[in-house]
């Protein structure tokens, strides 16, 4: 009799666990369909510094990386392209967007390296393929060179990389300017600002304006920030060398039309790295991202599968 009550006591406990894990595991399935659908997003600590962020998608991670005054609503059409073959990461840098903006902090490519850095560690992300527009390729730049182990590639795109692409400024007088950029920004500048930098006329619905207006509106620090990173790019001169050096792989991709970082920045690049991955749209501008996501993103799986970049 006991042998009875004692097998139908374990059957049920079975089946109880059974249903338990029948519906953990749908749980968890849905959950990983809303991530590879939905972004996901948030804040995380570094050094002190809050960075925001947004996640999604499923597979190996790539990290986006926003330009000078720029931030992740950037990526808002390429993201979730590429979050249908990557784990895709974009983040409002220290100084930008929604992330915290301390007036004693350094804004250069080198201490934003290391803030992109370490926001890999906290997220447990360890060997990411990075993809900068702009400041931000000049910054994956930055990290393939001080840390090459901890990415499987680059793909850069309009990268800022040279000190001449902003041509002969003088440091002491851009920091004159600082007082003057909150005041001056508002949404027709904004508006004016971001139609520079396609080469095709796009639709600038007022929300994406004001995300792009909004940092500098909410926080003085913006402005600082957006100075301090200014005067990086004009102090850049060991970037090209260091990559010359760097053992993986790299693609770099530019707009035809772009007015602020001009095709022939992208060509001596090409040149001067021995690339074979340089491919330019005939229309785009500095902004691509906003413009020809498709291309970028059928450019970038050509890229990851070569065998160069499978290997790491």
């Amino acid at each position: 009799m006991m042998w009875i009550i004692w097998t139908s006591l374990a059957f049920l406990i079975g089946l109880l666990l059974f249903v338990a894990a029948f519906f953990f595991f749908q749980r968890q399935t849905r959950l990983e369909i809303l991530r590879r659908s939905t972004p996901q997003g948030g804040f995380v600590e570094v050094d002190d510094l809050k960075i925001h962020y947004m996640v999604q998608g499923n597979g190996p991670d790539l990290i986006l990386v926003h330009g000078l005054g720029a931030n992740l609503i950037c990526w808002r059409h390429l993201m979730p392209l590429l979050s249908q073959n990557f784990t895709v990461w974009a983040l409002d840098l220290p100084g930008f967007g929604k992330s915290s903006k301390p007036r004693t902090r350094v804004y250069g490519l080198e201490q934003q390296s290391e803030n992109l850095r370490k926001f890999m560690d906290v997220n447990g992300i360890k060997k990411p393929l990075l993809v900068g527009n702009s400041m931000g390729a000049a910054i994956c730049g930055e990290v393939a060179i001080r840390h090459p182990q901890r990415t499987s590639g680059l793909v850069l795109l309009n990268s800022a990389h040279d000190s001449k692409i902003v041509g002969p400024w003088d440091v002491r007088k851009i920091r004159t300017l600082r007082p003057l950029v909150s005041p001056l920004v508002g949404r027709q500048i904004v508006k004016g600002v971001l139609k520079s930098l396609y080469g095709t006329k796009q639709e600038l619905p007022r929300e994406i304006i004001d995300a792009y207006l909004e940092p500098f509106v909410k926080d003085e620090g913006a402005s600082f920030a957006f100075i301090e990173a200014f005067e990086a790019i004009v102090e850049n001169e060991h970037l090209i060398e260091g990559l010359s050096k760097f053992k993986g792989p790299v693609m770099v991709l530019w707009g035809r039309r772009d007015r602020l970082t001009p095709l022939k920045f992208g060509e001596d690049l090409a040149r001067r790295l021995g690339l074979k991955n340089f491919y330019v749209h005939p229309e785009a501008g500095h902004h691509m991202q906003e413009e020809v996501p498709e291309w970028i993103t059928q450019h970038i799986l050509e890229f990851v599968r070569a065998p160069a970049v499978l290997g790491n």
